[in-house]
């Protein structure tokens, strides 16, 4: 299917119908725009690559909202450019608790099984939340979306949403410092 920016509105009813011809005639024409903006971030083909191919994850799992846009260049690289802050800041994290650990961000093999336990005990963590908890949670934190784009996606507030997160990180640093993390929570928890 040849993308058509004329019948922009069309492909989008299309998209968010279920249709995988009209969403890879999307992923065919704003891909490679993207992957060239996300270089940009990375510094790195690979990279961008992988951010393109969440940034399409996410667009595929909110096809539903499509049909509401107006401006789908606009929001799409928006949906880009927040999957590219995520990565900086998670960059940002491991290197803050990599720089903790000792060797200016480069883990000892002592340090390596300390952050590897402690990725271990967040993952456990999670795992333990209620599944409504655990779902915002992972909605915020993995995949990067809003508050108000979490809300909309699950039909609830966005205080509900707020409020949720704020127990899933007091559960999660509740976990953590039962296994004596604490510290190491602190960093990977708070940017």
């Amino acid at each position: 299917m040849h993308y058509d920016t004329g019948n922009e509105r069309e492909l989008l009813l299309q998209i968010a119908d279920g249709d995988e011809a009209a969403f890879a005639a999307l992923f065919y024409h704003y891909g490679p725009k993207l992957h060239a903006y996300l270089t940009g971030f990375t510094k790195s083909d690979t990279l961008a690559e992988e951010l393109v191919q969440n940034t399409f994850m996410r667009v595929w799992l909110s096809r539903d909202k499509l049909p509401e846009l107006t401006h789908l260049s606009a929001w799409i690289y928006r949906v880009a450019a927040n999957e590219g802050y995520n990565f900086l800041k998670r960059k940002t994290i491991e290197t803050r608790v990599m720089t903790e650990l000792g060797n200016n961000g480069e883990p000892r093999a002592a340090d390596q099984v300390s952050y590897n336990e402690l990725r271990k005990a967040v993952a456990e963590a999670v795992a333990s939340l209620p599944e409504k908890r655990r779902k915002i949670y992972q909605l915020s934190r993995e995949s990067g979306m809003k508050p108000a784009e979490i809300a909309r996606m699950l039909n609830i507030s966005v205080s509900t949403v707020k409020n949720t997160l704020a127990e899933a990180q007091k559960n999660i640093r509740d976990f953590l410092t039962i296994r004596d993390l604490w510290v190491l929570a602190v960093l990977f928890l708070h940017v």
